[in-house]
Formats: structure tokens, C-alpha cells, sequence
């Protein structure tokens, strides 16, 4: 959960700062984000599995459907526990850096978005191949 809580805080500051996105709920909102950027991963996942393996692509509704699983997941875990207010307190650091924390953030978001633009022409491509 280390992880998460680095990406959790990282975000949280790009939501709680005025001068780059003032929020009214900087919790919710970074909840919701990354909520959708690990159902991406999660999604893509799946998709590639059952593009090279199944030889099928995957269905949208299933898509959406573990995206709300995994937003009430978070949204159990850092918003009605409470977790995402200790994270916020505790100010978690990769390898005690600001700098690598920050860059752990921008790539993960960068990786996750990017699944989004390339994981359909790959599995486009694959099943041109099935039978």
C-alpha cells in the first residue's frame, strides 16, 4: 500500500493547491483519480490477457464495472477509514525524495493514460490474427 499512499499524496497536493487546481473536496477528487488509473491498469490487464490467450476482446460494461469496484475499494479505504488523511499528515516520500516521489506520480499517471491510446491498436492487431 506504500505505493499508492506516495501516488494518494502526490495527487492529493495537485488537488489541494489553488494555483494549479483549487477542489472543494481535494479527498474525493483524488480518490476518483486514482481510482481511474488503476481500473486502466487493471482493465488493460485483463485485455491484453484475453486478447493473446482468449483470442477475444474484452466488454466494455465489464470495463466500467471493475472501475466502480475498485472507486468504492478506494473510497472505503482512504475516505471512510480515514486513511487518506493519515497519508496527507504522514506526507510519504519514495526513498525519502521529493524529487523521485513527484516522478513516480507524473510516470504512473503518464503510463496509465498512455494504456488508454495504445492497448486498442495492439489488441486490434492481435486479433486480425484469430481465427
Amino acid at each position: 500500500m506504500r505505493f499508492f499512499d506516495i501516488l494518494y499524496y502526490r495527487y492529493f497536493l495537485v488537488y489541494s493547491k489553488k494555483w494549479i487546481m483549487e477542489s472543494t473536496s481535494p479527498h474525493l477528487n483524488t480518490i476518483f483519480l486514482l481510482s481511474v488509473l488503476e481500473s486502466l491498469i487493471i482493465n488493460m490487464g485483463i485485455e491484453y490477457y484475453l486478447t493473446t490467450v482468449k483470442c477475444r476482446s474484452f466488454d466494455f460494461r465489464v470495463m466500467i464495472f471493475i472501475w466502480l469496484i475498485v472507486t468504492f475499494i478506494n473510497y472505503i479505504v482512504y475516505g471512510k477509514m480515514g486513511r487518506g488523511e493519515r497519508v496527507v499528515l504522514r506526507k510519504p516520500k519514495l526513498f525519502d525524495s521529493e524529487v523521485a516521489s513527484t516522478w513516480l506520480s507524473i510516470l504512473f499517471f503518464i503510463f496509465s493514460v498512455s494504456l488508454v491510446f495504445w492497448m486498442p491498436v495492439y489488441t486490434k492487431k492481435i486479433l486480425e490474427h484469430c481465427n
